[in-house]
């Protein structure tokens, strides 16, 4: 640490000095002490021969007791010093007695407020003891960004110590602080050479992330980028922020963490959140025009030279993701899972199949898959380079359609009958209503009409805000594995409860996938031992990870 040296402003006041002899002032009073009971035991000597002492009139001294002081160690201006290359502030003491200090505290005060306190440093005797405190520490950090101050250190200043001498408790610092240069200043920024139209966007993954290895096929997101426009010290600044999209508050754990610490766009750290995590969460989110706000750095844990450019609020446009199509008879021979948002006559068409949704969710699903495969996703329809997602407005209303048993049947049957209805193909359909088998929630299921295999996955909003369902990436592949092949009845903990919807699970792990208890867990495994689905050595038996609708093994 560099040497703290008095400037032109600064002034120190306070019994730390030591004399031109180096002993502190309490080691003369000792010698003091020790000769004044040097004189007593003369006198008693001599005075033994005339008359004879009882040892309860021996003369009493003060022993074994604590002496706390403030110290400056070696290298040290003061007690108190102030390090310009770290921005902290270090306090020194040493106890210079015979006996231990415990139960006291010290503390440091800033122009006469208390500004960090340490309750019960242990000493013991004649030891020393450093302690540093960065400005983030202190009660409040911005007392020492500008200007002079008076910084004392005080021990003890409750005097629970019983102690030789209080008159080496203290110490005082008078200095001038000019900071402002030396602290970082986060901002919401552009990331140079992007195309962002501002600090906050939405869109894909090339336009957010560039060609980042290892970012989510095909996501979708609301971005933002962070930059430090002060000082070189934001190396560990926390990634705290709070985020709104139409009065909609994001919870931090939204955040894809790993994806926060990309800067390859030059010098803007890069947030993102991905676009079907605020359309489940808030209100539907229809192509145009977003409300958001941004707060960076929201705890104020990073100190800055300036702290009222960390909000930002605007407007940011969401432009459609791709093309409204319909269902291409010209890709038929492939075998692949094709998209599908089905919407109700009637019912609002929040446009998942355009404004990123659908993709968001898929590119979640397949992170998640290749994370557990050694990098095997699935096989999805695509057109001119994206995913093709088919839109359909049904016949029925959701009204007609809740009033049918089974009544994703009937869906199934309707898209069946107006050409979802190729054999090698499996149907991966969005549908913005749940459903319930007796008294249990449905969050998706999977059929088959006519030996054409459909995998629903079913959302609900409620009106005060808690949507039924919102983990679609977790239900679609669910779904995708039973239509998949899994679980066969040779499986390891095979499971078949009472009714269609619990047959095909497994019942021996509630972290996995296809577990059909009520005890599910996180973080979710794809057949956590390998001896039921998927990479099993069950000789005849079925195994998903043989499936042709999964990315063949490197």
């Amino acid at each position: 640490m560099p040497d703290l040296r008095s400037s032109p402003g600064e002034t120190a006041s306070g019994s730390a000095a030591n004399s031109q002899s180096g002993k502190p002032r309490n080691q003369w009073r000792g010698i003091r002490l020790f000769a004044a009971w040097a004189a007593v035991v003369w006198l008693a000597a001599v005075g033994a021969g005339c008359q004879q002492v009882s040892p309860e009139a021996s003369p009493e001294i003060e022993t074994g007791a604590a002496d706390l002081s403030v110290w400056v160690p070696d290298g040290w201006r003061a007690p108190v010093r102030f390090d310009e290359a770290s921005l902290e502030v270090g306090v020194a003491w040493a106890n210079r007695g015979s006996a231990m200090a415990e139960d006291y505290a010290i503390v440091l005060t800033i122009d006469g407020d208390v500004a960090y306190r340490w309750d019960k440093p242990v000493l013991a005797p004649g030891s020393e003891r450093i302690e540093k405190i960065g400005l983030v520490d202190l009660a409040d950090p911005y007392l020492l960004i500008q200007g002079q101050h008076t910084l004392q250190l005080i021990l003890d200043p409750d005097e629970m110590v019983p102690e030789l001498d209080r008159e080496n408790n203290s110490f005082t610092l008078v200095r001038e602080f000019q900071l402002q240069h030396q602290l970082p200043d986060l901002r919401l920024s552009i990331p140079s050479g992007s195309q962002w139209e501002g600090p906050v966007v939405i869109g894909g993954s090339d336009l957010i992330f560039g060609g980042v290895d290892g970012s989510p096929e095909r996501g979708y997101f609301l971005a933002f980028g962070v930059a430090n426009h002060g000082a070189k010290r934001d190396q560990e600044w926390p990634q705290k922020y709070s985020v709104e999209l139409n009065d909609y508050p994001i919870k931090r754990w939204y955040f894809l963490s790993e994806l926060d610490q990309v800067q390859s766009l030059g010098g803007a750290r890069i947030h993102a959140v991905p676009i079907w995590k605020l359309t489940l969460g808030g209100q539907p989110l229809t192509l145009g025009d977003q409300q958001f706000y941004i707060t960076i750095d929201e705890t104020n844990a990073v100190i800055e030279a300036d702290e009222q450019n960390n909000v930002l609020t605007g407007q940011v446009r969401l432009r459609p993701s791709r093309a409204r199509t319909d269902f291409d008879q010209t890709d038929a021979a492939a075998v692949t899972v094709h998209a599908v948002y089905a919407v109700p006559a009637g019912s609002l068409d929040e446009q998942w199949d355009i404004n990123g949704t659908i993709e968001g969710i898929i590119a979640d699903l397949q992170t998640w898959l290749k994370d557990r495969t050694e990098g095997r996703g699935i096989l999805w329809d695509e057109a001119d380079g994206s995913l093709d997602i088919t839109f359909i407005r049904l016949e029925q209303t959701e009204t007609e359609l809740a009033e049918l048993p089974n009544s994703w049947y009937p869906i199934a049957e309707e898209l069946y009958n107006r050409g979802l209805n190729t054999p090698n193909k499996i149907f991966a359909v969005w549908y913005p209503s749940t459903r319930r088998d007796s008294e249990t929630l449905l969050c998706g299921v999977q059929t088959e009409y006519r030996s054409v295999a459909f995998a629903f996955s079913f959302f609900q909003r409620i009106a005060d805000g808690r949507n039924l369902c919102i983990n679609q990436p977790v239900t679609m592949v669910h779904e995708l594995f039973h239509a998949f092949g899994a679980v066969a009845p040779c499986a390891t903990n095979y499971f078949s409860g009472p009714g269609l919807l619990k047959t095909r699970h497994v019942d021996d792990d509630p972290t996995d996938l296809l577990y059909a208890g009520d005890r599910t867990g996180f973080p979710l495994n794809l057949d956590k031992d390998h001896d039921d689905y998927f990479g099993h050595d069950i000789p005849g038996c079925p195994d998903a990870a043989d499936s042709p609708y999964l990315e063949p093994v490197d």
